[in-house]
């Protein structure tokens, strides 16, 4: 899955900062990630309409967490990479590129890797950070139809068990 990231921010270690946030999430690090977000960061996910059930609007430190509980109770991130495409120090925006797999979870905790399970996602989010390095605001865009799509398949095993 490809990601691209727009990250606005006041210095050059911004990219730092989202570097050390994406690899908070792939390590389900609630606090480290918590740590990073000002007290009143904006949280936006789409896909609230399709059902996607870690989208939606979350406000604050407890917003975050929330969205956290919702994406790790369903889902899994299985890997990514976060580069840097360019920085236009006028008007102060970082563009990235976050190169990720995220799969469906199965009930014992782990990855349905079965080739059905696995969500490769076009998205896009936005990062903004300020001048004392906080999150202060999250958007990601991505294609809602497929990941609702995905989160309806039967797993792997199931899938097995039905065709036997």
């Amino acid at each position: 899955m490809y990601v691209v990231a727009a990250v606005v921010c006041w210095s050059r270690s911004a990219m730092d900062v989202v570097n050390r946030a994406v690899n908070r999430l792939y390590n389900q690090d609630m606090d480290g990630l918590l740590a990073m977000c000002a007290e009143d960061v904006d949280w936006w996910v789409m896909g609230k309409e399709a059902g996607i059930p870690w989208a939606g609007g979350f406000k604050g430190k407890p917003g975050v967490k929330e969205y956290m509980q919702l994406f790790d109770k369903h889902a899994k991130l299985e890997g990514y990479v976060v580069e840097e495409l360019f920085t236009d120090k006028e008007d102060g925006l970082v563009t990235v590129i976050v190169r990720c797999d995220i799969a469906r979870k199965t009930a014992d905790g782990g990855a349905d890797l079965t080739g059905r399970g696995i969500a490769v996602v076009p998205s896009a989010s936005v990062w903004a950070v300020d001048k004392h390095e906080h999150i202060v605001k999250y958007e990601e865009y991505l294609d809602t139809w497929l990941v609702a799509e995905i989160l309806k398949r039967p797993s792997g095993a199931a899938q097995a068990r039905a065709g036997s």
